[in-house]
């Protein structure tokens, strides 16, 4: 939410703190998610998976993260309707539109999309170093 409040603006080469300004991570989407699972540095969308595990997609919780390795992740937010497959999600856009938060299906609905990208494409995954509680 620190980022998503402070409306960070997408730069694959400028870096953001971390809410408690201990880290600093890239300002694109895979940084975010990155910045949000409080890892050591920033990955990419073809790093993540080293990382984290892949889980079904129906068995997303709030923090876990949909991940395509053609350039583009976004974290999971919440279930809208999880009957329908519908959710909440918050990205590092692009540069337009830099933080935002979108909602959609995980078939991507009506154009088979998800934030831009073909939802066939997206990979669920739990960060490795995940705290319950």
């Amino acid at each position: 939410m620190n980022w998503l409040n402070r409306d960070i603006p997408y730069n694959q080469g400028a870096y953001a703190s971390d809410p408690d300004g201990d880290h600093t991570y890239r300002t694109d989407c895979s940084g975010f998610v990155s910045m949000a699972w409080h890892a050591s540095t920033s990955y990419t969308t073809q790093s993540l998976p080293g990382i984290a595990a892949t889980i079904s997609k129906s068995d997303l919780q709030p923090g876990d993260a949909l991940n395509t390795l053609d350039g583009h992740v976004v974290l999971f937010e919440r279930w809208v309707d999880k009957a329908a497959g519908k959710f909440s999600y918050i990205h590092e856009a692009n540069t337009n539109d830099d933080m935002m938060r979108g909602q959609d299906y995980l078939n991507g609905g009506s154009d088979g999309r998800i934030a831009g990208h073909a939802a066939s494409g997206y990979v669920a995954l739990r960060y490795d170093q995940v705290v319950n509680g």
